[in-house]
């Protein structure tokens, strides 16, 4: 059983994800939270998922270029004051899942589990519907797999 469709499914799998993977991420979690990270329950049960899974994806997307993901947190060390900032910004905590475009940005996720760009703009990748945000990591993966932009956070200064 799949969540994915075919292409990333496949994509996923030649870069070393399988469903119902868990890898150990307590030693990262505990150094991340040690420069001041937090570390949600969604987070962590992502993490445990999809850590250290890199998609070298590149090339041209339904709306944006697609860009290599790499699902490793350390990568966001010594970046605990942006992702504060913006967590404080729109009043959730935002935890580190990796880097974007080979460290142009960040992704994190919020305790809805609704994943997000961290840069000097923040947007996210969810679906509005009538008012009520949606989606959430698997969603988010389809979105940065095909190249489908992400939404600028309403409200948000700088979006």
């Amino acid at each position: 059983m799949t969540f994915y469709s075919g292409t990333v499914d496949a994509l996923l799998r030649e870069c070393g994800w399988y469903p119902r993977r868990s890898v150990n991420i307590e030693e990262c979690i505990n150094s991340l939270e040690s420069e001041g990270f937090f570390y949600h329950f969604p987070a962590k049960v992502f993490l445990a998922e999809f850590h250290g899974v890199a998609l070298g994806v590149r090339g041209s997307g339904v709306n944006i270029a697609k860009c290599p993901v790499n699902f490793d947190p350390m990568l966001c060390s010594g970046e605990s004051d942006r992702f504060n900032g913006w967590a404080r910004e729109i009043d959730s905590v935002l935890s580190p899942l990796g880097e974007y475009n080979e460290g142009e940005a960040f992704l994190a996720m919020d305790e809805r589990s609704l994943v997000y760009v961290v840069d000097n703009e923040l947007s996210r990748f969810s679906v509005n519907h009538l008012g009520v945000d949606f989606g959430g990591p698997r969603e988010a993966i389809e979105c940065l797999v095909r190249g489908i932009r992400p939404e600028e956070v309403p409200g948000v200064p700088g979006a």
